[in-house]
């Protein structure tokens, strides 16, 4: 984890935290334990701005529960364990659990179709099951691409109804269900339309009666009726400038956000995955911690880990294994991060305008766990096995690379005889030659990244710990001409999307153009492939006639993969 341990060093330095929020709880700690976990929260005691809260449960006891901060600036309001936050994707956690409880009930099969329970949906292949969307092996396309490539910015709002209404049209998929993964939150879209159809109740009513009130988490639910807000919420901010503003209470789906809990509740929950084989529907809990695979047996093995049935990713940290699952939405952030061997979990809930607090949970953990970490808190490259090689070397491997799957490209660099792993945001890690054309790369944490040449330079596989290696494909970076983009310039239709884009040449540049949508810059990778600097369009490739006239092009990345646009004489 990124700078865990510098900050960890910076907030025992400055420990002048106050700890304004109520009921704050400690039990069994040292209390030079304490006051380093508190020191973690050094920025964030000002009652004036908001805040975050985090609680501990190690060896079946809650041993640590603080707030720090508001939940809301005006009126200045504290948080407490009965406040609730916006947890966003963490919401399909329970949206899974549920799926699981309807089989066990025998009220459902993960092994139908979907359509048995969907059946506005018979334009989606038949193949689809219900264990595809529990899976992310469904191969339909990310809903939050859809939209964005349908014209809707993320201030205009899609329900769960206005995305059945998308996939209705929809006649392209990312691959053949069961055959392949691609983690999305279609999936769960769909699975919340299943438990309404199979219950006959409200989504969120089911929910509470079944699933929250059964675990005691009396002030657990999700929001499905628009513009409900629920009671004791945090409010959420933004930090624009060093002015908070508000951020949105509510999003427009359920299933995978409008999720709202406290720290109480969510303890309560942590308690009974901690503790599974004695609890009621024991082995449901545990099914949660299960490896998702497909019938092959082959594993969602991705750079954030491997994909658990619960939908949260098992990972190694600091050679222990660990579960976590992040939200986050409009200044609220969510994390869970559980050493179920260690018998130790930490939620950390905020609405301060953090993306991601998982950190906290994690450095807790250090503290906490830290005779029983096998591994350093970063890598040390003084104990790798580094191979001698010349800056002349290095130079075969240097130049731009291309991930057709992700739609995205990487440049490698020699700078001081070292070659150097360069991202688009212009970030920089440095590799040190481990030969054989392979490469570990430098990071302040302890994740193992390794890059590895084919022997003709023209490929790698960019490895993350235990994830699937992607290959990146080099290119050399073409510009494009006025006549060259004159086989491009035009207007382009997609009829199931029913959106229309325009193909521009101008200030030396294509570019793509749209009333509903922002300019996206095309810049040619390859031959027809072009990727665009707009996430939802990152990679294009166009097709030609056999008279070498363009006829369309279509949508080529792993989330959305050949949405096709046809060409408008």
């Amino acid at each position: 984890m990124k700078g865990l341990q510098s900050l960890l060093q910076l907030g025992i330095l400055c420990l002048t935290c106050m700890f304004y929020g109520q009921e704050n709880y400690t039990h069994t700690l040292t209390t030079s334990q304490e006051k380093q976990i508190d020191s973690l929260f050094v920025d964030y005691g000002d009652p004036n701005k908001p805040g975050v809260i985090m609680a501990i449960l190690h060896n079946n006891q809650l041993v640590y529960q603080k707030s720090f901060g508001s939940a809301a600036i005006t009126p200045n309001t504290p948080i407490t364990k009965e406040t609730k936050f916006q947890l966003a994707v963490m919401a399909k956690h329970f949206t899974a659990y549920a799926i699981l409880l309807l089989e066990q009930q025998q009220k459902l099969s993960v092994d139908d179709p979907l359509y048995t329970y969907v059946p506005e949906l018979a334009n989606l292949p038949s193949s689809i099951r219900l264990k595809d969307l529990l899976r992310n092996s469904d191969g339909l396309h990310d809903y939050n691409a859809l939209k964005r490539i349908a014209g809707k910015s993320n201030d205009v709002g899609m329900s769960n109804a206005d995305i059945i209404k998308v996939l209705k049209n929809v006649t392209s998929y990312n691959f053949e269900a069961g055959k392949d993964y691609e983690y999305t939150d279609t999936g769960m879209i769909l699975l919340t339309e299943v438990i309404k159809k199979v219950t006959g109740v409200k989504f969120s009513e089911f929910m509470r009666k079944e699933v929250f009130e059964p675990a005691g988490m009396m002030n657990t639910l999700f929001v499905d009726t628009k513009n409900t807000v629920p009671i004791n919420v945090a409010i959420p901010y933004v930090n624009r400038n060093d002015q908070y503003v508000r951020g949105k209470i509510l999003d427009h789906v359920y299933g995978v956000s409008n999720f709202f809990s406290t720290i109480e509740d969510l303890v309560k929950w942590e308690q009974r995955i901690l503790n599974a084989k004695g609890q009621e529907n024991g082995r449901l809990l545990i099914k949660l911690n299960e490896l998702v695979a497909l019938d092959t047996g082959r594993r969602f093995r991705t750079s954030l880990g491997n994909l658990t049935y619960g939908q949260q990713f098992e990972h190694k940290e600091r050679g222990l294994s660990s579960t976590y699952h992040t939200g986050s939405y409009s200044g609220y952030a969510s994390s869970m991060f559980r050493f179920p061997d260690q018998n130790y979990a930490a939620i950390v809930l905020s609405n301060n305008g953090l993306e991601y607090n998982g950190y906290f949970g994690v450095l807790a953990a250090h503290i906490l766990l830290e005779d029983q970490f096998t591994e350093p808190t970063s890598i040390d490259i003084n104990t790798l096995d580094i191979k001698p090689i010349t800056s002349q070397e290095l130079q075969k491997y240097a130049g731009n690379y291309w991930d057709q799957k992700g739609g995205f490209y990487r440049k490698l660099e020699v700078k001081n005889d070292t070659l150097h792993y360069v991202r688009t945001n212009g970030y920089v890690s440095p590799l040190v030659h481990l030969g054989n054309h392979k490469f570990q790369m430098v990071l302040d944490w302890d994740d193992k990244i390794f890059i590895t040449f084919s022997t003709d330079y023209k490929t790698f596989d960019f490895v993350n710990g235990e994830a699937e290696p992607i290959r990146f494909e080099r290119f050399v970076w073409n510009e494009i001409t006025e006549d060259k983009a004159k086989a491009y310039v035009g207007t382009y239709y997609c009829e199931d999307l029913q959106i229309g884009y325009d193909i521009a040449f101008q200030n030396n540049q294509l570019i793509m153009k749209s009333i509903h949508n922002e300019d996206v810059v095309l810049t040619p990778i390859m031959k027809e492939l072009f990727h665009g600097d707009q996430w939802y369009m990152r990679s294009i490739t166009f097709k030609r006639n056999p008279k070498n006239s363009v006829l369309g092009y279509y949508t080529s990345m792993s989330d959305l993969n050949g949405v096709w646009f046809k060409r408008i004489e």
